[in-house]
């Protein structure tokens, strides 16, 4: 995992040009998703990365979050993965 030294989490931003949910076609299905950015440190600019939507989902405004902990799950080898299609977002509130 790719954690931020400052605060302590996965920091994931979304700029205020992608506020709204794409949709990929593969052959008889549609893939909802919404663009936004993964934080590395070490890295000067960040990743671009495709969030699953559900399709009745309203889109996550610009701002920064991090995963929310249900986006984790245990699968059937007792090994922690990032849930495929259960990733959600919690807005990371700065302190001033």
């Amino acid at each position: 995992a790719f954690l931020s030294k400052e605060i302590g989490m996965i920091e994931i931003e979304v700029f205020p040009d992608e506020t709204q949910i794409r949709i990929r076609q593969a052959g008889q299905r549609s893939f909802h998703y919404q663009q936004a950015y993964l934080h590395v440190p070490g890295q000067r600019f960040p990743r671009a990365i495709q969030l699953p939507m559900r399709e009745d989902a309203k889109p996550y405004p610009a701002g920064l979050y991090t995963l929310a902990a249900d986006s984790l799950l245990v699968n059937q080898y007792q090994s922690l993965e990032l849930s495929r299609f259960n990733q959600k977002l919690e807005p990371i509130e700065r302190k001033a």
